[in-house]
């Protein structure tokens, strides 16, 4: 009977990766006793400092240990490791809040040597979000589910789009499922009409691993497929 008061009283991990402006998601607020909530942000123009009854950590995650440049730009959620790919933005409108107006050095660390068991994870890195995955090689394997921020073209130079993401994250049992928002750059005015730019991507770990994983674990998806509404997987 305690083991199971234990496992039942077990928080699911929730990690925000880049949470400038953190939010809880309306669709998680009706789980958010049932969660642990870790904010990872270097960005110290952002007031995640004064948020009560979170666990907030002020180094960014990378692949490997390491000091980077991080570009502070007009609009801090639009600060990158990556530099604004201007050709593209100078087409739309608003451009400049992509100007970069400082640069800081930042020590980057792998997620892995957080030893932090991430059930679900948010991604917004600006283009870095290839790289803290490839740093989070062992936490994937516990994974459940991720909405990661991706591109379908270069906001960033160089940066991966999500076809890279994809076939990455594929590699350990998670599937993508879905787009749960979409942002579209119009060349005439800020509607979030007209070329897709980039989006918010859902993937799920794939339920036939489910179904070998303990009681906790299959807790967890359920709660997540529930907050984004795939509840055939949780018949499945």
């Amino acid at each position: 009977f305690e083991r199971n008061k234990e496992r039942t009283l077990m928080k699911l991990n929730y990690l925000d990766v880049g949470a400038a402006d953190f939010k809880l998601p309306q669709n998680w607020k009706i789980y958010q006793p049932e969660l642990e909530v870790f904010l990872f942000e270097p960005d110290k123009r952002s007031s995640l400092m004064e948020l009560p009854d979170v666990q907030v950590y002020e180094n960014a995650l990378g692949s490997v240990k390491e000091t980077r440049k991080l570009n502070l730009t007009r609009k801090p959620a639009c600060s990158s490791f990556f530099e604004p790919n201007r050709e593209f933005l100078d087409q739309f409108p608003d451009a400049s809040r992509w100007d970069i107006l400082d640069e800081i050095q930042v020590n980057t660390i792998p997620l892995d040597d957080m030893a932090i068991k991430a059930h679900f994870i948010k991604l917004d890195v600006q283009g870095a979000e290839l790289e803290i995955l490839h740093g989070a090689r062992q936490t994937l394997f516990s994974t459940l589910g991720l909405v990661v921020e991706v591109s379908f073209h270069e906001i960033y130079s160089n940066q991966p789009l999500f076809h890279d993401i994809q076939s990455f994250l594929r590699q350990y049992g998670i599937d993508f499922y879905d787009f749960t928002t979409e942002y579209r750059y119009n060349r005439v005015e800020l509607n979030r009409t007209g070329q897709l730019a980039f989006a918010d991507a859902l993937f799920l770990r794939n339920p036939n691993e489910i179904k070998n994983m303990g009681q906790e674990s299959k807790k967890h998806y359920n709660m997540i497929c529930q907050v984004f509404g795939k509840f055939d997987l949780i018949l499945d």
